[in-house]
């Protein structure tokens, strides 16, 4: 695998993390990340969000990629939690 394809294979990590996180009603990305112990910029977000030929793009980091899992999974867990 390419380095390109490596990285576009982490965003889409996360974009699949997202859409799961949105059907089962989480909160906004920003808070998943500072459950998972990392504070995000909605500039990160973005970067991370738009396709590989926009101008803006970023891979995620492992670290981010890491805590936004986390932070989906202590989500997912409070839930629970209170049902």
């Amino acid at each position: 695998m390419d380095i390109g394809a490596e990285l576009m294979n982490k965003n889409s990590h996360y974009k699949k993390a997202r859409a799961l996180a949105r059907a089962l009603g989480a909160p906004p990305d920003d808070e998943i990340f500072h459950l998972g112990g990392l504070e995000v910029s909605s500039s990160q977000l973005h970067a991370w969000r738009v396709g590989a030929d926009h101008p803006k793009f970023r891979a995620i980091s492992d670290e981010a990629l890491l805590a936004y899992l986390d932070g989906l999974i202590a989500w997912a867990n409070e839930e629970a939690a209170t049902k």
